[in-house]
C-alpha cells in the first residue's frame, strides 16, 4: 500500500470537500454525505475505507456539518474503528444481492439493529418502498398508485430492509427516513413529468414518516 499516495488523495478530497462546504456553510441542520454505496465486496477488512471515512468525516465536522455515509462499507468486524459521529443512511442490507453473496454479506455487513446497538445513528432509506425508480412505465398513474398503496400498507419507519420482516421495536437510534427518486436512464422524461407523478408519493411518505412506531 502506497501511503504517500493515500495521504495525497485524502488531502485532495479534503480540499474538494472544503470548497463544496463553503457553499453551504452556516445552515441549520447542515449535513454532508460522503457516499459509499455499491463500491465494495469486502467481507472482513476494509482499511482503506475506514481511513477515508474517518479522515473526511472529521474534516466536514470541523466545518459544522453532520457527516453521513451509506451503510454498504460498515462491516461488523470494524464498527469500533469508525467515527461514530457518522450518521448511516441505510438503504439495503446486501446492496440488493441475494443467493450466496447475499448470505455472506448478511453475516459480514452491519444490519441496522447492529449499527444502533453500536451507538450509530441511522436514517431509513429502505430502497424497496422508498425509492421511486423513474421510468416512463413507472410514471403511469396506475403504477404510481400501486407504489403508494404498497408503501402505505406495509412500510413503517422501523422497517429497514426491503419487504422482509425486519421491523425494529422502536424508533430508538433512527433519526429520520427519506424517499428518493432514482433513475439509471430517464431520457425523454421531463422534470415536470417527474414532479407531477412523484408529488403524491412524497406526500404519502411524509405522512407515514411522521407516524409513531
Amino acid at each position: 500500500m502506497n501511503y504517500i499516495l493515500i495521504k495525497l488523495a485524502l488531502r485532495l478530497l479534503k480540499k474538494m470537500d472544503n470548497e463544496i462546504g463553503k457553499q453551504f456553510a452556516n445552515q441549520p441542520n447542515a449535513r454532508f454525505h460522503l457516499g459509499g454505496d455499491e463500491f465494495t465486496d469486502k467481507l472482513s477488512k476494509n482499511t482503506a475505507y475506514i481511513n477515508y471515512l474517518n479522515a473526511t468525516s472529521k474534516n466536514v465536522e470541523n466545518q459544522g456539518f453532520t457527516p453521513e455515509a451509506w451503510n454498504d462499507g460498515f462491516l461488523n468486524s470494524e464498527l469500533s474503528q469508525l467515527n461514530h459521529h457518522i450518521q448511516v443512511t441505510y438503504w439495503n442490507w446486501t446492496a440488493d444481492q441475494s443467493g450466496q453473496l447475499g448470505a455472506q454479506r448478511k453475516k459480514a455487513w452491519a444490519s441496522m439493529p447492529r449499527l444502533i446497538r453500536n451507538h450509530f445513528k441511522v436514517f431509513n432509506y429502505n430502497d424497496y418502498y422508498l425509492y421511486f425508480n423513474i421510468s416512463k412505465d413507472n410514471l403511469k398513474a396506475h403504477n404510481v398508485s400501486y407504489m403508494i398503496k404498497d408503501m402505505k400498507q406495509y412500510w413503517k419507519p422501523t422497517l429497514w430492509h426491503t419487504d422482509h420482516v425486519t421491523k425494529l421495536k422502536s424508533l430508538h437510534g433512527i433519526v429520520g427516513s427519506s424517499a428518493s427518486f432514482w433513475a439509471d436512464s430517464a431520457g425523454g422524461i421531463s422534470d415536470n413529468q417527474i414532479y407531477s407523478a412523484g408529488q403524491k408519493f412524497v406526500k404519502e411518505f411524509f405522512v407515514l414518516a411522521r407516524k409513531p412506531a
